[in-house]
């Protein structure tokens, strides 16, 4: 059986240009994501998470962004972590991959779901401003940052955005 090893809530670095007006929505201690809304066409016009507090109530934080684009909705299940996987950008956001994982995959085919949205613009960054981690042993620890939040800038597009993200260091 794996054991999961959490480190400390981080904020990660602000992708994207200065436009807009400033957010940050972290969740709460306990709390966990659940839904994610992104409007997106040839770049990220906004986003919403939605949480899920201890007791079962489902938190809708304050949508960024404009109203272009198409919406899109994914949930993220209970034992699953939410992980960023790269941001494109420039002036604003163009792209954004996110992905869900299995705590415990029964299987390969259940341990990854990728989500991507935007357009095929800006500078992309695979580390999506976030701090890693130097891992000991022989390579069988993975490392896995969990988003716990999000902060940026919006006005009529989503011109940044940064994580709030927890360390997961998973021991075979």
């Amino acid at each position: 059986m794996s054991m999961i090893e959490w480190g400390p809530v981080q904020q990660g670095e602000l992708l994207g240009g200065g436009g807009g007006q400033p957010f940050s929505d972290r969740i709460p201690d306990g709390a966990r994501i659940c839904e994610v809304t992104v409007r997106h066409g040839d770049c990220i016009d906004g986003i919403r998470i939605s949480y899920m507090t201890p007791d079962g109530t489902k938190v809708d934080c304050p949508y960024h962004g404009g109203q272009g684009g198409t919406e899109t909705t994914f949930t993220i299940d209970a034992g699953q972590w939410l992980s960023p996987d790269c941001v494109s950008s420039g002036d604003y956001v163009d792209a954004l991959t996110l992905s869900t994982q299995e705590y415990a995959p029964t299987s390969s085919e259940d341990a990854f779901t990728p989500y991507a949205f935007g357009g095929s613009g800006g500078q992309p960054d695979w580390g999506c401003g976030l701090q890693q981690l130097e891992l000991d042993g022989f390579g069988l620890d993975m490392q896995v940052n969990d988003l716990v939040g999000i902060h940026g800038r919006s006005g009529d597009l989503l011109d940044a955005i940064g994580f709030w993200y927890r360390t997961a260091v998973v021991h075979p």
